[in-house]
């Protein structure tokens, strides 16, 4: 089984490492996601009310997992990750 994941932004291969989710309030869960870009890593994290996706990931495992979860939430942390995307090519 394959733990990690490939996703692309803005053109850029990313590697989603893992991602969680916590209870956070009736009717709510808290998806944080761990991405690595290069050899920088960073965690990103929002809060859903969509629980029946994060019940039909709780189903899954390993990267599918992780996959379903990121989509979940990747509308809400997109601008997060870009600017982070930019941070970390500033630095190289």
């Amino acid at each position: 089984m394959t733990t990690s994941t490939t996703i692309t932004i803005q053109g850029k291969e990313i590697t989603l490492c893992h991602a969680a989710e916590i209870f956070s309030g009736y009717g709510h869960k808290r998806i944080t996601v761990s991405l690595l870009f290069g050899k920088e890593k960073a965690n990103f994290a929002a809060t859903t009310s969509n629980m029946p996706a994060c019940d039909v990931a709780a189903d899954m495992e390993g990267s599918e997992k992780y996959q379903s979860l990121y989509e979940i939430v990747a509308s809400k942390i997109e601008d997060q990750v870009i600017e982070w995307l930019k941070t970390v090519e500033d630095k190289n």
